[in-house]
């Protein structure tokens, strides 16, 4: 710990910080230290984000946790909010796959935290498959292609534009290509997913889970069964 941090963590000892009772002063010098020293991680340091920020602890010093984090440690407030979407990940993964702990990384979880949380856990399984010991950059990969398959490929069928014309004369939509190339790579890493079991999956998480669980498949189903019908139909011509 340096040694200004050392003296601001002793003057706080002596006397609660007005607008917060001695048990908040305590809590907020406990919490403070965690961060400072980051022994056990960053898991550690989001949760002690996490709580600062949801009971507004930092309330004694500033009006805002965006200017807590920039003064108090020199983070911005989306690093914060990073640290602390982080450990949410954490959460979702470890509950169902605990054995994956000694995995994860904030910088590897960090791309994770773009998904939605029923996204979250079956991504991380999609991504166990390619790597045994997933980096950074395959897990970057992977949440992009499936974001940008979900942004162009399905929100293209709702909303098609109109085709331009290229050089040639020929009809041509660069955007339904580029969704057709990101939805390709989005089903070949599907298809590597030969050892998912279904049962497992819905039996791994809590109610809530579960239901945005099953609106993200029924949104996947409807998309699949357009997809299917308007293949076939392609290839009937």
């Amino acid at each position: 710990m340096s040694t200004s941090s050392t003296l601001l963590l002793a003057s706080r000892s002596r006397t609660p910080p007005s607008g917060l009772t001695s048990e908040e002063a305590q809590r907020l010098r406990d919490l403070e230290h965690v961060i400072d020293e980051g022994m056990e991680g960053f898991l550690k340091v989001g949760a002690a984000l996490l709580e600062i920020r949801t009971a507004r602890l930092y309330r004694s010093t500033h009006d805002t946790f965006a200017s807590y984090c920039r003064d108090r440690w020199g983070l911005s407030l989306s690093r914060c909010n990073q640290i602390i979407n982080s450990i949410r990940v954490v959460e979702n993964i470890t509950g169902a796959f605990p054995e994956d702990a000694p995995l994860l990384a904030e910088h590897t979880l960090r791309p994770l935290s773009r998904l939605e949380p029923e996204l979250q856990v079956v991504t991380w399984e999609l991504i166990r498959h390619l790597e045994e010991r997933p980096s950074g950059t395959t897990v970057e990969q992977v949440v992009t292609t499936i974001r940008e398959a979900i942004a162009t490929g399905w929100q293209q069928r709702e909303a098609p534009r109109e085709p331009s014309k290229g050089r040639n004369g020929t009809s041509l939509n660069r955007t339904h290509h580029r969704a057709s190339d990101q939805l390709g790579a989005f089903f070949r890493s599907v298809n590597k997913m030969t050892s998912w079991d279904p049962v497992m999956i819905a039996q791994a998480d809590d109610e809530l889970t579960l239901k945005r669980h099953l609106k993200a498949a029924r949104a996947l189903q409807a998309f699949c069964s357009a997809f299917i019908q308007a293949l076939e139909e392609r290839l009937a011509k």
